[in-house]
């Protein structure tokens, strides 16, 4: 059972980057010079640079990914609890920077 659910968690967190990845790498502006980076309610456009700078995004979550996979994996014997917190936290962060390309990629439409 518990197999399954990390399967399930790193399965889902795996097919969230992906698309993140296919987005980044399909949809952004990558070759203008002069692209919003960031935008933040309180003070707006604050950071400017070049579109290919976005693959930032897909890939802290990738390095999430594998740091929490793995970390997880260590803590397991030790601290199940705390292994499937650290787990569970994946998919989550997956979806919240799928939310933040969306956000940066319509303030550059």
């Amino acid at each position: 059972m518990r197999q399954k659910a990390f399967s399930a968690i790193f399965g889902t967190s795996l097919v969230l980057n992906a698309i993140l990845w296919a987005l980044v790498l399909n949809f952004f502006p990558r070759n203008n010079p002069a692209t919003v980076l960031h935008y933040s309610i309180d003070v707006g456009i604050d950071l400017i640079g070049e579109g290919k700078q976005i693959i930032v995004l897909p890939a802290i979550g990738l390095i999430a990914l594998i740091g929490n996979s793995l970390l997880g994996a260590t803590l397991r014997r030790r601290s199940p609890v705390t292994a499937w917190i650290v787990w569970s936290v994946i998919p989550i962060l997956q979806i919240i920077l799928l939310g933040s390309f969306l956000l940066i990629w319509q303030a550059n439409i």
